[in-house]
């Protein structure tokens, strides 16, 4: 009789950038003033490098910036969001037309209720909700079985 695959716990830093993706898709990290990878890490309980790691994945998602003197949410307006699409949509496009073919309906019926509401947030302003459903997006076609 085979044995069952353990599931590995997350790594520190797959739980960092987890807690703070989280907090900054439901609007919850700190605006209008600049945090550390030290005062996170301590709010966190954990070391710096995990925290670094997740902050660095987060700077290249465009979620966060990191300047001299701390760490800051990106500021993502209307425009960015056009000019990221425009820059985004034939790759996106080509990915999506080669991962529909592997898709159950159910599948593409998430992927069609997630663009209309992109669609509404992008249209209204609302960057918090276009940004987390773009980013849902994004993981609902990495996900298609290959």
């Amino acid at each position: 009789m085979p044995f069952e695959p353990v599931q590995r716990p997350a790594g520190l830093s797959d739980l960092a950038y987890d807690q703070l993706r989280s907090r900054i898709l439901d609007g919850q990290f700190p605006t209008g003033r600049r945090t550390s990878v030290v005062s996170i890490a301590e709010q966190l309980n954990m070391s710096r490098s995990p925290v670094r790691a997740a902050v660095e994945r987060l700077v290249n998602e465009g979620l966060l910036v990191v300047t001299a003197v701390g760490i800051d949410l990106a500021r993502l307006d209307h425009r960015d969001l056009i000019d990221g699409l425009q820059v985004r949509s034939r790759l996106e496009g080509l990915a999506a037309r080669l991962a529909t073919n592997r898709l159950s309906g159910a599948d593409l019926d998430t992927l069609r209720d997630n663009l209309t509401r992109f669609k509404s947030a992008v249209r209204s302003g609302d960057t918090l909700t276009a940004r987390r459903l773009d980013l849902d997006w994004q993981c609902q076609l990495e996900l298609a079985p290959v």
